[in-house]
């Protein structure tokens, strides 16, 4: 850890620095539109619990008053997802972290980060989040394609628990009207890709973030190409 440090130049400095600049941002987000802290907050790459509990106790967040909900994961990268909320706004009913296997046939065993799954009640309505990091494209987005697909459709496999009465096998392909569902994270595909056109929106989800995604604008630029990896989906009923 040491090492990684030293090799990436951390100082206590810059890290008061990064802190200042996420809570700024974040500070920002649908200001315009409420005048108000964002309610409920999902976030990735995160190393520890620390780095939450110093990220809202930032000057412009702490006012939120936000609660934190982490799991450490079996990443082997060593980061996770969270959720944060505003106490005043949300009631943690349960959460609980969804193991994922990517595992391909004859392949080694593959860690990923966990799915986090959160239930409660956003001013007294029920709502069932999750919060996801999807595995990377780092040995490619083909060969690595399959395992996003997994993924989404272990995630689905959880949805179904939540609502008991959606029947994926059924062609109406449906949630049950009036189940609250938020599906949040860095999904490292993009809205058109097959993991999220064919596992997830026609099971009754709007993407309301896809029209972010614009020849000249994304959530990142690789190869100088803009990608939408981070994405919000919601139920119908939502």
């Amino acid at each position: 850890l040491l090492t990684a440090l030293c090799r990436k130049q951390w100082t206590p400095q810059r890290y008061q620095k990064k802190l200042q600049k996420l809570s700024d941002a974040i500070s920002k987000v649908g200001v315009l539109q409420t005048g108000k802290l964002p309610a409920i907050i999902g976030v990735a790459e995160v190393e520890n619990k620390k780095v939450l509990e110093d990220l809202i106790e930032q000057p412009k967040l702490v006012k939120g008053d936000y609660g934190i909900i982490h799991y450490n994961s079996p990443d082997e990268r060593g980061i996770d997802v969270a959720l944060l909320y505003r106490k005043k706004l949300f009631t943690v009913e349960s959460s609980s972290p969804i193991a994922v296997d990517v595992t391909m046939p004859n392949d080694e065993p593959d860690r990923t980060r966990d799915i986090l799954y959160v239930k409660g009640f956003l001013s007294g309505m029920p709502l069932h989040l999750y919060v996801n990091h999807w595995p990377s494209r780092r040995d490619g987005a083909q060969s690595t394609n399959e395992k996003r697909v997994t993924v989404a459709k272990q995630l689905m496999s959880h949805v179904n628990n939540v609502d008991p009465h959606n029947d994926r096998t059924n062609q109406e392909k449906h949630l049950l009207e009036g189940t609250n569902i938020i599906v949040m994270g860095d999904f490292n595909d993009d809205p058109e890709n097959d993991s999220i056109r064919n596992e997830i929106l026609p099971y009754g989800f709007q993407n309301v973030t896809a029209p972010l995604k614009k020849f000249h604008r994304g959530s990142l630029n690789h190869n100088f190409k803009w990608n939408l990896f981070d994405q919000i989906m919601v139920s119908d009923s939502l």
